[in-house]
């Protein structure tokens, strides 16, 4: 027999709290007043040799309640040949589910689209089979039929990227629970930052490439915000690329959700490049900059803030103030106020 969830036997300890239990006699009595001794004759006199029987029944009782709770959770399994299942072969999927996973394919499928119709249409010839697999951020361990092909056709790509050490690490531990002298991991990639580790640590290893017929993506590093000039407020957008030639796409700039500006760009062979903007005097705003892109998309799209900016306080001290000194701060950046020296308020 062996547990598909052997960490909770741990919870076993938990037994000693029954036995402890009834170590401590927490008994209380109840007095009952009586006149005369012939009311001793309703009382029931229980020998000490059944109690003491009473409550070690008891106890089994509770503990094997608890018992079986635990090895329920555990997920027992009952092997009909241990031997031979041992020396079976067992397989386990990983399918890499990274956003570098949602480029094309030559059929202009993602990678990722390409993968899961694969594993669904070949779920369907395995009838009453287990299905061990994970992918970057879930493990999925022991699922059915069924329950195999809901998990693979609800997948969507994640930001999260396991190196092949992680995976190598990942796939032992599921090995682990299974038992198995014999493993195999069926490893679908698409070779981003991928090489294959040193030590497999007895795994055998089947590579599933998901190849891209293009390469080719643009991404939108960074936006910065520049408000040194108080009558403009520049954006810089910083972009690199991995182009195998020269492209020209076009940059969109948009405020409020409403197009702003945009503009077209030469894009120079894994070149990093600064776009800047110009604004104009603006408040606060929320803004979002797009690129086009035949790659990868989920890089294609950064957004920024442009919070209030506070007025300037400024405070004129004399005995009066002259149009000039209001005309140079005016009310939409500055908050001016005249004083004489007599009524100063030096609380300010």
């Amino acid at each position: 027999m062996t547990f598909l969830r052997p960490e909770i036997l741990n919870a076993l300890i938990l037994l000693a709290i029954p036995i402890i239990v009834h170590l401590f006699e927490f008994r209380t009595f109840k007095p009952t007043a009586f006149t005369n001794l012939l009311f001793l004759e309703h009382l029931k006199n229980e020998q000490h040799r059944y109690q003491k029987l009473k409550k070690w029944l008891v106890l089994m009782l509770r503990l094997g309640y608890f018992s079986g709770l635990i090895l329920a959770f555990a997920l027992p399994t009952i092997r009909s040949n241990d031997t031979e299942d041992k020396d079976t072969a067992i397989s386990i999927i990983y399918l890499d589910n990274s956003f570098s996973a949602t480029a094309n394919n030559a059929a202009g499928s993602s990678l990722l689209s390409e993968a899961k119709e694969e594993l669904y249409q070949w779920s369907k010839s395995m009838q009453g089979h287990q299905f061990n697999w994970f992918t970057n951020d879930t493990e999925f361990p022991n699922q059915s039929q069924k329950a195999f092909q809901q998990s693979i056709l609800t997948l969507k790509a994640g930001p999260k990227q396991l190196s092949p050490d992680q995976v190598l690490l990942k796939a032992k531990r599921l090995f682990q629970r299974t038992g198995t002298t014999n493993p195999h991991l069926i490893w679908y990639t698409d070779f981003q930052n991928w090489k294959l580790p040193s030590d497999l640590q007895g795994i055998s290893i089947t590579v599933r490439p998901l190849n891209s017929n293009n390469r080719d993506n643009i991404i939108l590093e960074e936006a910065s915000i520049d408000r040194s000039d108080p009558d403009n407020t520049k954006l810089s957008v910083l972009i690199s690329n991995n182009l195998q030639k020269e492209q020209t796409p076009t940059i969109r700039v948009y405020t409020q959700g409403t197009l702003f500006t945009q503009t077209g760009t030469t894009l120079t062979t894994k070149e990093d490049k600064t776009v800047d903007f110009d604004l104009g005097v603006v408040g606060k705003i929320k803004g979002m900059v797009t690129i086009e892109d035949r790659g990868l998309r989920y890089d294609d799209t950064l957004y920024f803030n442009i919070p209030d900016q506070p007025r300037v306080q400024i405070l004129s001290i004399g005995a009066a103030s002259t149009p000039v000194l209001r005309s140079i701060f005016d009310q939409r950046d500055f908050y001016f106020k005249q004083t004489d020296l007599n009524n100063l308020d030096f609380s300010l």
